[in-house]
This record gives structure tokens, C-alpha cells and sequence, in this order.
């Protein structure tokens, strides 16, 4: 089978067809119809797509009160709470602008603003 998605290597928003055998990615193609690409790929988005299946990857977020403890997974809801917290005790000692953030070419435009509205 495959679907029509949108790669997630960069942020140009490249279209896809992602060939899939069971519940494994097996070729990603060009998609023709893209709006961002017609039907073109750089190198990573046509053949880099292992990441997204890579036996260390961590699909789970997680949380260290200090750089010495382990990695411990956490709830989604719990991550989110934790990391609300530790924004606001930042910035009610540090200031308001005691918080940044780093983007890179990965993001898309519409993550990128969203990292500067914190």
C-alpha cells in the first residue's frame, strides 16, 4: 500500500508517496502532484527515512530533575506540566526573557514562529 504524506527531514514541506509493507516504510517516491517539490527530492528526503523506525528512537518523553539522574519516561501530560513550571519559576526569577529557543532548518516556518512567541 502507500499513502501521500509530507516529508519531515526539513521544513520546504516536500510531498511523498510513502510505499509501505506491513507497518514498514519500504521506499518513499516523489510525489508528482507536490506543491512544494513537483515530483523532485533532495538525496535525504528520498532515502534517509530510517529514523522515523530506528530501533533508538524514543517515542516517549522524558523527564531528569538533574543532570546526574537517569532519564525517566513521563506521560505526555506530565512533560507538558513539567516543562510549564519550570517556564514560569525561569521566568519569575530570571524574567520574562530568561527563556529562548533554538530552530533549525528541520522546522517548518509555522514551528519556527511558534518557538518565538515563548
Amino acid at each position: 500500500r502507500s499513502a501521500v504524506t509530507t516529508c519531515a527531514y526539513c521544513g520546504v514541506g516536500c510531498s511523498f508517496k510513502a510505499e509501505v509493507k506491513g507497518d514498514e516504510v519500504i521506499r518513499m517516491m516523489p510525489y508528482k502532484e507536490g506543491k512544494a517539490n513537483h515530483g523532485h527530492s533532495c538525496v535525504k528526503g528520498r532515502f534517509a527515512y530510517g529514523y522515523a523506525t530506528h530501533k533508538d528512537r524514543i517515542l516517549s518523553p522524558m523527564i531528569r530533575e538533574k543532570i546526574t539522574d537517569p532519564w525517566r519516561e513521563v506521560s505526555w501530560e506530565e512533560a507538558i506540566a513539567h516543562t510549564a513550571k519550570e517556564f514560569r519559576r525561569i521566568q519569575y526569577q530570571y524574567g520574562r526573557t530568561a527563556i529562548g529557543g533554538i530552530t533549525s532548518s528541520r522546522c517548518t516556518n509555522e514551528e519556527t514562529y511558534l518557538v518565538q512567541k515563548m
